[in-house]
C-alpha cells in the first residue's frame, strides 16, 4: 500500500465512525423535512389588480383578488396543474372592492405542489377596449379548510380575518355595528360582543339560504353568568325567533314558532366550545352537539321549509326584523368560525369541524 493509501486508511480509521454519524444525522433530518421544507404559495397578478390572499386545499382554491381603475371584469379562466377549473364561482370583480374567487371540486393530494394559471377580462375605468387579466399562483395543496370555499354546500363562511367578510364566495358579507372583530378568536381574530343592544353584526337577507336542511356551526367562548345570551339568531320580517334562537344555557331553539329547549349544552364558563345545531325538515331532526359530541336530540315541525327573507344576527335575539333586540338576551363574550351548510353535515364532519 502506498503512501497515500496509508494515510487514506489511517482517516478513515480515525474519522469514519464520526463520517458515518454525520450522514446518518443528515438522513434523519431529511426524513423530518429539514431539507424539503413546505412551499409556500405566491400569487402574483398583473395591474390594476393585486393578489391579497390565495389558498391550495386539495378540494379547492380561493383567491382573493383587488380591483382598482376599473369598469368592469371578470376571471373567466383557472388552470391547476394544466387541467381547467371546473367551476369558477364568483368570479365577477368589482371596482375598488376585494372579491373572493373560489374554484371548487378540485381533487389534489395533500401537500402536492400546484401551478395555477388565471386568466379573464376587464375594462378600464371609463370604458374603452377589452383588456387580458394575466396571473399565476404557485404552492401546494393543504388540508381542506371548511370555510375557504372548497365546499359548495358552504352557503356563508365568516373567520372574521377582514371583519365579517363572507369568505366562502359567496359574497354574503355582514355588517359589523359597535362590535370589536379584531380581538383574539379561536382562531387568528374573532369578534368579542359586550352584552348589551349596542353591538352586533347583521346580514340581511342571506343569498341562498336553505328553505329545508341546514346546519349552522360555530365557536363561541362567554364567562357571563347572569344571563342568558344569544350568539346567533335567524328571524323572518314579522314573525318572532321564526328559525332559530341560541340561548348559551339551554340553547332553544325555535323553528317555524315550535321551541326546544334544554339542549345540554352550557357554555358561560370562558372556555372555547364549538356549537353544531342541525335540522332535518324531512323528519323534524334537531340535533346539538357541543365540542364534537351531540348532547341533544329533538324533533320540531316537520315539512316546513324557512322562509328565505330574514336576517342572520350574530350577538343579538331578535324580536322581529326590523323590530329590535331583547336587551336581556344580548351575547357576551367571543365568536369565531361561523359556517353555514345548505345540508346536515354527518358526525365524522362535525367532529373534524371542533377540533380545529
Amino acid at each position: 500500500m502506498g503512501k497515500r493509501g496509508q494515510v487514506a486508511m489511517e482517516f478513515l480509521m480515525t474519522y469514519g465512525w464520526a463520517i458515518i454519524i454525520i450522514l446518518l444525522a443528515i438522513a434523519a433530518l431529511w426524513l423530518l423535512g429539514v431539507f424539503s421544507p413546505s412551499v409556500s404559495t405566491t400569487c402574483q397578478i398583473d395591474a390594476p389588480f393585486t393578489c391579497q390572499d390565495a389558498v391550495i386545499s386539495k378540494q379547492g382554491l380561493t383567491l382573493k383578488i383587488a380591483a382598482s381603475q376599473i369598469q368592469s371584469g371578470s376571471i373567466n379562466s383557472i388552470t391547476i396543474n394544466g387541467q381547467a377549473c371546473p367551476k369558477i364561482v364568483n368570479g365577477q370583480l368589482t371596482p375598488l372592492k376585494v372579491t373572493t374567487v373560489v374554484c371548487p371540486g378540485l381533487t389534489l393530494e395533500e401537500n402536492e405542489k400546484v401551478s395555477v394559471a388565471i386568466g379573464g377580462q376587464y375594462i378600464k375605468r371609463g370604458g374603452g377596449l377589452t383588456h387580458n387579466i394575466d396571473g399565476t399562483l404557485s404552492g401546494q395543496a393543504a388540508k381542506d379548510h371548511h370555510l375557504y370555499g372548497t365546499d359548495e354546500r358552504v352557503i356563508v363562511a365568516y373567520d372574521f380575518e377582514n371583519e365579517a367578510e363572507d369568505v366562502s364566495g359567496n359574497n354574503n358579507d355582514g355588517t359589523v355595528t359597535g362590535t370589536n372583530c379584531n380581538a383574539q378568536g379561536k382562531v387568528g381574530k374573532g369578534c368579542q360582543l359586550d352584552g348589551t343592544v349596542n353591538q352586533y353584526i347583521i346580514l340581511n337577507p342571506i343569498k341562498n339560504f336553505p328553505s329545508t336542511d341546514i346546519t349552522i356551526a360555530f365557536f363561541m367562548k362567554s364567562s357571563d353568568t347572569t344571563k342568558t345570551g344569544t350568539p346567533i339568531s335567524y328571524a323572518v320580517s314579522g314573525q318572532d325567533n321564526e328559525f332559530l334562537i341560541f340561548d348559551y344555557k339551554d340553547f332553544s331553539i325555535y323553528i317555524n314558532g315550535d321551541a326546544s329547549g334544554g339542549t345540554g349544552v352550557s357554555g358561560n364558563d370562558g372556555i372555547w366550545h364549538h356549537i353544531t345545531v342541525t335540522w332535518q325538515s324531512s323528519d323534524g331532526e334537531v340535533k346539538v352537539f357541543k365540542d364534537g359530541i351531540q348532547t341533544y336530540t329533538g324533533t320540531l315541525k316537520q315539512g316546513y321549509n324557512i322562509i328565505n327573507d330574514g336576517a342572520l344576527v350574530v350577538g343579538q335575539e331578535q324580536d322581529s326584523v326590523g323590530g329590535g333586540f331583547n336587551p336581556s338576551q344580548a351575547f357576551l363574550g367571543t365568536i369565531d368560525e361561523i359556517v353555514i351548510y345548505n345540508e346536515v353535515i354527518t358526525l365524522d364532519e362535525i367532529q373534524t369541524l371542533s377540533s380545529l
